[in-house]
């Protein structure tokens, strides 16, 4: 399998896969206010960026329309991305985070969404970011879309709260993180999204990364557009952030800690 992981990402280009869907694309805001970093999408920074949506199944059913919906909106300023990732449950009380340590693959079992951001535009390094529905996070690095290499650590932030239709997340990724300058940054990137669904035994992608891809295919990943070179750093704003984590009992589902309708 690895071997043909290897070929599949060295043939990319010549088969056409080097960029992804085309049509997955989604443009960034600049964030004109503080964001929280609780999990809790209610600050107004957020209504700057549009909602990416029509993710698609990977398993079970390849390519089918997800029955619970995912959507996701991107911010940045001159220190970091923002991502604010809302996913609909029609059962929120079944909704699993069982992991709790930092940088466990267990998490991909859980309500869990994954960042994945190819920041040198290159169609073979992905930089992964993970949360669960509990706040538990992993990140990892996979080049060439091969083995997830988790002993890679970054510094960044990511947090999820419960709501009344399921649970939202907000992610805080420093341009240290991704290797990018914020001074003089790309026009666009690789960006995809997964979410694991493991009430239902399913995932769902926002660029879809159907077998016998890797999940880390960063050929296949859509693109972040808007990133703007000529945006001084002196005109993003700055402003202090906060992590707020939440952590249940290993082997439990999550419960409801409070009942809220995102705004």
């Amino acid at each position: 399998p690895l071997r043909l992981l290897a070929f599949l990402a060295a043939a990319a280009p010549a088969l056409g896969w080097a960029h992804g869907d085309a049509s997955r694309e989604v443009r960034v805001a600049v964030r004109s206010g503080p964001v929280v970093i609780d999990g809790r999408i209610d600050e107004e920074a957020w209504a700057a960026a549009p909602w990416a949506t029509d993710f698609v199944e990977r398993k079970p059913r390849l390519r089918a329309t997800p029955a619970d919906a995912t959507a996701f909106r991107v911010l940045y300023d001159s220190d970091a991305l923002y991502v604010a990732v809302d996913c609909r449950d029609e059962r929120p009380e079944r909704i699993l985070a069982r992991t709790r340590a930092r940088d466990v693959f267990a998490i991909f079992s859980d309500d869990a969404v994954s960042v994945k951001i190819d920041a040198a535009h290159d169609h073979r390094t992905t930089r992964g970011f993970v949360v669960n529905a509990g706040g538990a996070r992993l990140d990892y690095l996979a080049p060439n879309g091969g083995r997830f290499q988790r002993e890679w650590d970054a510094v960044w932030d990511g947090a999820a709260a419960l709501t009344e239709d399921g649970w939202t997340a907000e992610l805080r990724l420093p341009w240290s993180a991704l290797r990018i300058d914020p001074s003089d940054p790309p026009e666009r990137v690789g960006l995809n999204l997964t979410r694991d669904h493991p009430r239902r035994n399913a995932s769902y992608d926002w660029s879809l990364m159907p077998p016998p891809h890797s999940p880390a295919s960063a050929y296949l990943f859509g693109h972040l557009e808007g990133l703007r070179p000529e945006e001084s750093s002196a005109k993003l704003a700055v402003t202090p952030y906060a992590l707020g984590v939440a952590e249940e009992g290993a082997g439990r589902p999550v419960r409801r800690r409070e009942r809220r309708r995102r705004r």
